[in-house]
C-alpha cells in the first residue's frame, strides 16, 4: 500500500456547513485486562481497564484476545480507525503520540485532531470567544456532518483535505492538511466518542482517564503559553464551560470505550499492549 501523503494546500473557501445534533446512546465495552500480565480476559461488566492499581475480577479462563480479533477483522483494503477520547488536557494527543511512536511505521499511520473541526464561527459568535464567552466544549461547537464524511472517506481509501484551525483566532486559516490514504488512522479529541454514526465508523475506541486537577494545570500552562490567554480567562472558561460540559457529554461517552486508559501515556502498560496489537494488523 502506498504511503499516505500530507501536504499543506489553500483552501479557497473551508466549508461551513450547519451541523444536526447527535445525541450519544449507550454501548457495550468490550473486555477487562488483567492487571498484572495485561492479558484479555472475558469477565462481567465487560469492560478494559489498563490500570495496575484497580483491583481485577478473578481471571477467567483466558481466550484468543478480542482486541485482536478487532484488529484482524479489517480486511487488506480496510482502514483501522481508532477513536481517542478524553477531557481538555487529558493527554489524548501524547497518548496518540506514543502509540505512533511504538509502532514505528508512520508511513502506514495518520493522526487527526477533532479541533481540526470546529465549525467555522458567525461575527457574534467570534466576539464571544474573544471574550471567553463561547463554549468549546460543547457538541455544537463542531461541525461533526464534516468529520464524519472526513472519517468515511479515509475509511474507503480516499483522499482528504483536514481544515486546519486556528485557536489564536479562533477560525480556521485558509490552509487544509491533503491526506492521500493511510493503514491505520488516529482520531483524537475530547467528544471523538460521542457521535453515534462516527462511532460505527470505529475500530477501537479508547478513553483517556486523568486527574481533573492535572487536566486544569496542563489547561492553564497550555491556553497561557501556546494560546495567549490570560490566568484569569481560562480560570474562567473552565468553570463555565469546559467542567460542565465534562460532567455532560464527555465523561458520560466513557461508556462507549473498548478502553479506558488512566494516567494517560504514562500508563506504559496499556501503551505497549494496544500497539503490539496494530501491530499485527499492519505489518
Amino acid at each position: 500500500m502506498a504511503p499516505p501523503s500530507q501536504s499543506h494546500t489553500q483552501s479557497a473557501d473551508p466549508a461551513c456547513a450547519k451541523e444536526e445534533d447527535h445525541k450519544s446512546k449507550e454501548s457495550n465495552s468490550i473486555c477487562n485486562i488483567n492487571s498484572k500480565d495485561g492479558s484479555a480476559v472475558y469477565s462481567t461488566p465487560l469492560h478494559c481497564y489498563l490500570n495496575g492499581s484497580r483491583p481485577s475480577p478473578p481471571p477467567m479462563a483466558i481466550q484468543p484476545s478480542l482486541l485482536k480479533e478487532r484488529l484482524n477483522s479489517a480486511g487488506d483494503n480496510q482502514v483501522f480507525i481508532i477513536g481517542i477520547a478524553g477531557g481538555s488536557a487529558s493527554g489524548k494527543t501524547s497518548v496518540s503520540e506514543a502509540i505512533i511512536r511504538d509502532i514505528n511505521d508512520v508511513s502506514n499511520v495518520v493522526l487527526i485532531s477533532m479541533d481540526s473541526f470546529y465549525k467555522c464561527l458567525s461575527p457574534e459568535a467570534s466576539k464571544k470567544a474573544y471574550a471567553n464567552e463561547y463554549n468549546f466544549d460543547h457538541p455544537d461547537a463542531f461541525e461533526f456532518p464534516l468529520l464524519y464524511d472526513t472519517l468515511l472517506k479515509l475509511k474507503n481509501l480516499e483522499p482528504v483535505d483536514i481544515p486546519v484551525y486556528d485557536f489564536k483566532i479562533h477560525s480556521r486559516t485558509s490552509e487544509s492538511v491533503h491526506i492521500h490514504k493511510a493503514k491505520v488512522v488516529i482520531f483524537e479529541g475530547i467528544l471523538a466518542l460521542y457521535d453515534r454514526e462516527i462511532l460505527d465508523l470505529m475500530d477501537m475506541k479508547i478513553f483517556v482517564d486523568t486527574d481533573s486537577d492535572v487536566r486544569l494545570a496542563r489547561r492553564l500552562k497550555r491556553d497561557i503559553n501556546e494560546r495567549r490567554r490570560d490566568f484569569n480567562g481560562v480560570l474562567d472558561q473552565y468553570n463555565r464551560f469546559v467542567k460542565p460540559s465534562f460532567d455532560d457529554f464527555i465523561q458520560p461517552s466513557v461508556r462507549n470505550a473498548d478502553i479506558i486508559i488512566p494516567r494517560g501515556k504514562d500508563n506504559l502498560v496499556a501503551i505497549d499492549l494496544i500497539t503490539k496489537h496494530i501491530l499485527t494488523k499492519i505489518k
